[in-house]
């Protein structure tokens, strides 16, 4: 014998495909039966991949709209930065010109400082009127002057070159730049929040694509299953066929591991004792001359029938005071014929290893 497994069916349906026989073994993970409910309700999955087609179009058109941002963007940039160029470079000129002056001046002052100097000498001698010598302080304090503020304004016009090129505008220049510098920060305060509206739009795209896959998951189980058995399998019964209508938990079909036999055995209550898990078992099955081998792992008295694993096949009628011993026989196949289902239900006869065949007769007597 062997356990039997049961198949039911994971959704209800109409059986649309049926590609297997009683006592068939499965070759593969292949599907051996096919269920379709025409009958799910796809209008959620519908509306998600509504909601998602118009959420993945507005998120085109946002991504649209934010490069075209981005390019006005560079092309205001660059204006700003020949505007930035040009202002930069007639301050620098204005500066250089100033620098060419100061040339000048600084001769101017050399030679008023020269020319009090020798009026304060003549004045000392009396030979310099105070109108003349104070006429000369005059000129020195002027020529040192107009020096001073000429350095002053060099200094303010590095400066403002400085801040022209940070793209700060704080001199006098025409409207094309100052209007080029608001429209590049509004652009960019622009650019700002429509970055941060596509992340969010792009968060919600994926969310909703990831409960649509959920549902579309979901309709694909409710809507069709496959049904395969383990590599190995025989098929012990079919109870269903092409074209039936089944509900969920249905039993579709059952199979057995034809590599994994055991063997049933009725045992007198009295003998039991005798018995012990781990103890082997020689089987001769009727109408041959060889022994199989196994051990014990299970053993049950007549009153706990109840707690034994479905059988594929079993004894039958079983004494009142006979109980249930298991062997596990292994990777015993006793046929490879489809119809017989691999040697499932042939009886034997059973010897235990250490008990003699007086003891199984004379102990249940006694007893």
């Amino acid at each position: 014998t062997a356990r039997v497994s049961e198949v039911r069916a994971p959704i209800s349906g109409q059986v649309v495909a049926l590609d297997t026989v009683r006592g068939a073994t499965a070759a593969s993970s292949d599907p051996v039966l096919i269920i379709v409910n025409d009958r799910v309700d796809r209008s959620h999955v519908a509306k998600l991949e509504v909601i998602q087609s118009l959420a993945g179009q507005q998120l085109t058109a946002m991504r649209d709209a934010l490069a075209a941002l981005r390019r006005n963007a560079g092309q205001r940039n660059a204006e700003l930065t020949g505007y930035t160029h040009s202002v930069a470079l007639e301050l620098e000129q204005r500066r250089l010109i100033l620098a060419d002056r100061a040339q000048a001046l600084l001769a101017a002052v050399e030679q008023t400082r020269s020319s009090l100097e020798r009026a304060r000498t003549l004045h000392e001698n009396d030979n310099f009127s105070d109108a003349d010598l104070q006429a000369a302080e005059s000129r020195y304090l002027e020529a040192n002057a107009q020096l001073t503020q000429n350095r002053q304004d060099q200094d303010r016009l590095e400066q403002q070159v400085a801040e022209i090129r940070q793209g700060i505008f704080q001199v006098s220049v025409p409207d094309g730049p100052l209007l080029t510098r608001n429209m590049v920060q509004a652009l960019d305060v622009e650019i700002a929040r429509s970055e941060l509206q596509l992340r969010e739009l792009e968060s919600r795209v994926q969310a909703n694509q990831a409960e649509l896959d959920a549902a579309r998951a979901l309709l694909q189980q409710n809507a069709k299953a496959e049904v395969a058995l383990p590599p190995g399998a025989t098929v012990w019964d079919i109870n269903v066929s092409v074209g039936n209508y089944v509900s969920a938990g249905t039993p579709l079909l059952s199979w057995v591991d034809c590599g994994n036999l055991l063997v049933d055995i009725a045992v007198d209550d009295a003998t039991l004792e005798l018995m012990s898990d781990g103890q082997q078992v020689r089987v001769r099955p009727y109408g041959t001359f060889d022994f199989l081998h196994g051990p014990i792992s299970l053993s049950r008295g007549s009153s706990s029938l109840g707690s034994v694993d479905h059988l594929a096949a079993a004894v039958q009628h079983r004494g009142p005071r006979e109980g249930r011993v298991i062997a596990d026989l292994g990777e015993t196949r006793l046929s490879d014929e489809s119809h017989q289902a691999c040697g499932i239900g042939r009886t034997a006869y059973a010897e235990f290893e250490g008990i003699s065949f007086l003891e199984t007769v004379f102990f249940p007597l006694f007893r």
